[in-house]
């Protein structure tokens, strides 16, 4: 093996992986491939009144925690007393979505029961 081309082909290798490196891995990957999960896109459901009073119901009660001091009594009254009346209009929601879902199913008539007749006759 000549000595020239030793050097030759360590002056092209090293060249190469010079250019890789500057080049980003365009030649060679340096890194390998990793499993990365796809993004699953979830359906955006709208918010319903219902959600929403959940959640600025749950945001008061977090509120009202942070004032629940003796200084700040009164502030925290304040937060009780909105928080109950944010849970008699959510109770009065559910009602009417109760209504409306036993207003949407018809009304299911359901056939009388028949009992099969039986005759005893006396055993002479």
């Amino acid at each position: 093996v000549d000595p020239q081309n030793i050097l030759l082909m360590f002056g092209y290798s090293l060249s190469f992986f010079i250019l890789s490196k500057l080049l980003g891995g365009l030649f060679i990957d340096s890194k390998p491939k990793q499993n990365i999960p796809k993004v699953v896109k979830e359906e955006v459901k709208e918010e319903t009144t219902v959600d929403i009073l959940k959640r600025e119901i749950k945001e008061m009660r977090i509120e009202a925690e942070k004032v629940n001091n003796p200084s700040t009594f009164a502030k925290h009254a304040k937060f009780n007393r909105k928080i109950m009346k944010m849970e008699n209009e959510l109770e009065s929601e559910l009602k009417k979505q109760q209504e409306i879902k036993q207003e949407d199913k018809p009304n299911e008539v359901k056939a009388p029961v028949q009992t099969p007749s039986i005759n005893f006759k006396p055993i002479l």
